[in-house]
């Protein structure tokens, strides 16, 4: 009965399974066969279905450094794997700035200095765009081999690792030290809409017209010509050249030199998105190739950076995630822990402009505050002008580490950014704007405070004074009664500097005046 069972690619030795849950397994085997697990002295049995299919549940466990994981058929041994952990599995979905890799980082030597640690653990989900890609596709550059294997920490392998979700991974080590393991499901440039299951994303009356645009183009398309255009167009725009270029680009070395070699290349390679079958920006597509092969792996939680890619229907942000929230959980069968990361100051680059980033910062900010169990952590610190890819992803995973300890483990541990609540005027003028989430009061790191802008009926207000007094921002218009809007951070890019005492960036925040009320009852827009 040798290999008479077939597991999902992640089912693999060196993984890590999830502690203090019950551990799903499944597969396909002989129709009506018996199959049993056996592991760390426990067993579960199931009996597969007529279509072959079976799934168990081996009961939860505590952390364990490793151990033989074998699965038998109709009796018989059937297959095992070797150096089993259980630990703390996370998910790290989204787009390029989740994807960026350990090679990229600014940190990336004193990482790679660190000794081994074999039971921190990385599984790439393979990026496949379409059912049936073959191996070796250009578009991934032939990337496979790195995909799909779990991998330990180490000099060899780090190199490969996303950024973001190592220095996540590091500090759940070091803060629990327990084995975690991190499944890595993300797709360079793709919007929301890639990430949600299509009976979801058709059945919302507010994003159904995202799939109907899309099916209206693909049903008067000719599958051949198709497939054509779009071999040709991946194959130019992968080649040995681009691929230079997009690593030059991923280390952020755009201004001088990225300029210059697009000008080499041909312009037709820019119109990549050949929407239909096999574009992996298509309504649901990744869902389906993606998240598919891995659903209802047992795990703690998501680890989420996107939204970059939904630039042109920033309006909708925050329903699209709320959907991808909605149907992961679905998926996992329960209410997976999201923590997510707000995007990063960003004016513009060779490919695209920020000005869409503060709606969008806007809607990430919504979908955190209207969906449970999902927690935002801002970057606005962190950004860099002409880069949408920020080099420094440390603080980007360790505060995404941090809020996932204190919000899903229940550490006692600051990770809060300072959030504008409200507004009010003092008797000499000066207005008050009080933040909540503030560890040890507020600071303005410097000697006046960047980011903030005022305007009264339209213009802008330029003379003004701010300080702050515990967990207030006060401000002192040059002219009393001066100021109707205050914004801060309400840009594409901004070097912000208003901190609180746990080192915390404020959130970007706009608020008005109603017309109608005091300015005390003020309205956050």
């Amino acid at each position: 009965m040798q290999n008479t069972l077939t597991l999902p690619p992640i089912f693999q030795s060196n993984m890590v399974l999830q502690r203090q849950k019950p551990i799903r397994i499944w597969g396909r085997g002989p129709a009506l066969c018996s199959v049993k697990a056996a592991f760390n002295g426990a067993e579960a049995s199931a009996l597969t279905g007529e279509d072959g299919h079976w799934e168990l549940r081996l009961p939860p466990m505590e952390a364990s450094g490793g151990g033989r994981l074998e699965l038998f058929c109709g009796g018989e041994a059937a297959c095992s794997f070797d150096s089993v952990a259980v630990g703390e599995v996370w998910i790290a979905g989204g787009q390029s700035n989740m994807e960026f890799a350990l090679r990229y980082d600014r940190r990336r030597r004193e990482v790679f200095a660190r000794p081994p640690d074999p039971l921190l653990r990385y599984f790439e989900v393979p990026k496949l765009s379409w059912e049936g890609q073959r191996e070796g596709d250009p578009f991934t550059g032939g990337d496979f081999a790195s995909q799909g294997l779990w991998l330990g920490f180490s000099r060899k392998n780090a190199p490969l690792f996303s950024a973001a979700a190592y220095y996540f991974a590091a500090r759940l080590r070091e803060k629990l030290g327990v084995p975690v393991g991190i499944i890595s499901c993300n797709w360079s440039g793709v919007p929301a809409f890639a990430w949600i299951a299509e009976d979801m994303l058709r059945a919302d009356g507010e994003t159904a017209p995202f799939w109907n645009e899309y099916y209206d183009r693909i049903k008067t398309q000719d599958p051949a010509a198709y497939e054509k255009a779009f071999d040709k167009a991946h194959a130019e725009g992968w080649s040995p050249l681009m691929r230079g270029a997009f690593d030059l680009y991923m280390r952020g070395r755009i201004p001088i030199v990225l300029g210059d070699i697009l000008k080499k290349i041909d312009p037709g390679f820019l119109d990549l998105q050949l929407m239909g079958p096999r574009d992996p920006w298509r309504p649901c597509g990744l869902y389906s190739t993606m998240v598919r092969t891995v659903e209802g792996y047992t795990c703690r939680g998501v680890i989420w950076y996107q939204g970059e890619g939904d630039d042109l229907r920033p309006g909708y942000y925050a329903r699209l995630f709320a959907l991808v929230i909605r149907g992961w959980r679905r998926a996992w069968g329960e209410e997976l822990p999201f923590v997510f990361a707000q995007l990063a100051a960003f004016g513009r680059d060779h490919f695209q402009r920020g000005d869409a980033f503060p709606e969008l910062r806007r809607q990430q900010e919504l979908a955190a505050e209207s969906t449970a169990k999902t927690w935002m952590v801002c970057t606005m610190d962190l950004g860099e002008r002409y880069n949408i890819h920020p080099g420094n992803k440390g603080p980007v995973g360790e505060r995404l580490a941090t809020a996932a300890l204190a919000a899903v483990y229940g550490l006692d541990l600051p990770w809060r950014s300072p959030r504008a609540e409200g507004v009010s005027r003092g008797d000499g003028g000066e207005l008050r704007v009080r933040f909540g989430g503030c560890d040890g009061g507020l600071e303005i790191r410097g000697p006046r405070i960047k980011g903030l802008r005022l305007f009264d009926r339209g213009a802008e207000a330029r003379k003004f004074q701010a300080r702050t007094e515990g967990d207030t921002l006060l401000i002192l218009p040059d002219r009393i009664g001066g100021a109707d809007e205050i914004c801060y951070a309400w840009e594409p890019y901004t070097e912000v500097n208003l901190f609180d005492g746990a080192g915390f960036p404020a959130l970007p925040f706009r608020l008005t005046e109603d017309p109608s009320s005091p300015w005390g009852a003020e309205k956050q827009s």
